[in-house]
């Protein structure tokens, strides 16, 4: 029981973490390319 709850936890901050580190590469291809569109 407690051991199954702690690794839902883990699983659920983990399923966070991914969808957060997806965001952010999103984010700095995105500026990456504005930049890019800048310079040019």
């Amino acid at each position: 029981p407690l051991d199954e709850k702690v690794d839902k936890i883990s699983q659920e901050r983990e399923a966070k973490f991914v969808l957060l580190r997806d965001w952010f590469l999103k984010l700095i291809s995105l500026f990456v390319a504005n930049s890019r569109c800048l310079d040019v």
